[in-house]
């Protein structure tokens, strides 16, 4: 079983790495706030422009801010060069009022070291939920609630069962001094627009992926249209070719049922084979006779001519053999 020291380290590192979400997800929760901060001003059913500033002063604040949102003001004033500067006034501001205030979680009043003037230093870029939320003269709205929520299960998830609420000036003094490793970084807003730009980055490298294999696809449709094309003609040639000599590679009419042998081309009268039936077997080669096919007729006639006259036979040796 872990020591609860060891707990604590094991606790820390868990929130160290959970942290940059946790400040990304805290400033996406302040973005419905703002429009509906920015609707109440336009239709003026709100107070916020008749000297909004008031409501930071003793007279009328107990704002209390949580872990998650003090470690995204001290980020932001160590990040960002106009609020470092002012750093030594908000310094001072937190001594005056801390004698004024218990250490604990209870609403107590105070003049919000944040604010200089009639203006919150830190209002676009690490505002607390709460003072966005509220609106003089009305309820939380639904908005509200949803973004307190959130904010409370960002702290546990971090924190565990550990995490605070205590006043603006309690919570500035733990964590704006420098001296809790969590307060080094980036601040929320800034986290939150890498990630935008991140994301855009990464959807112009998609979309220019997806553009290459598009051209790549239509690339391959084009050539996969002319292979075709080209498997199309060959395939036509050769059904031309199967029509001319029939299915079969033999000429048509022999083997196939119901096809008819085209009919002869005639021979021109005294060619060989037209009319004289000793040439009927004779096959010629460009219109010529084969070398030793004239003998053959020759020895063939003569035998012929013999057997019909009873004479002696020539053998293959050429002598002459008498009948017995």
């Amino acid at each position: 079983m872990a020591s609860p020291s060891r707990r604590r380290k094991q606790r820390r590192a868990r929130t160290e790495e959970g942290l940059e979400s946790a400040l990304i997800s805290l400033d996406r929760s302040r973005g419905p706030l703002f429009e509906e901060m920015a609707r109440l001003a336009e239709s003026k059913r709100g107070t916020r422009s008749a000297n909004p500033h008031l409501a930071c002063t003793r007279k009328f604040n107990r704002m209390r801010i949580t872990d998650l949102e003090a470690v995204d003001i001290a980020r932001a004033f160590a990040e960002k060069p106009h609020l470092r500067g002012k750093l030594s006034q908000v310094y001072e501001r937190i001594a005056k009022e801390l004698p004024h205030l218990r250490d604990d979680e209870e609403p107590q009043a105070f003049d919000c070291p944040l604010l200089e003037g009639t203006q919150c230093m830190v209002h676009h870029v690490a505002k607390p939920i709460a003072c966005l939320a509220w609106n003089r003269g009305r309820e939380y709205s639904g908005e509200g609630w949803h973004s307190f929520s959130r904010r409370d299960r960002l702290n546990r998830s971090l924190f565990g069962e550990e995490w605070q609420l205590k006043a603006i000036p309690l919570q500035l003094a733990r964590f704006l001094e420098g001296q809790d490793r969590l307060a080094e970084g980036p601040c929320g807003s800034t986290l939150r627009k890498k990630a935008m730009q991140r994301g855009e980055l990464r959807r112009s490298r998609e979309k220019e992926v997806a553009d290459r294999e598009a051209r790549e696809a239509e690339r391959h449709q084009r050539r996969g249209r002319r292979g075709a094309a080209r498997h199309d003609r060959i395939r036509q040639r050769a059904d031309e070719k199967r029509g001319r000599r029939g299915r079969s590679g033999r000429p048509e009419g022999e083997g196939e049922a119901g096809a008819t042998r085209p009919p002869r081309k005639p021979r021109r009268p005294g060619s060989p084979g037209a009319g004289d039936r000793r040439h009927s077997g004779r096959r010629a080669v460009g219109g010529r006779r084969r070398p030793g096919e004239e003998e053959l007729e020759l020895f063939v006639d003569e035998t012929r001519a013999r057997r019909r006259r009873g004479g002696p036979r020539r053998g293959a040796g050429g002598d002459r053999r008498t009948r017995s």
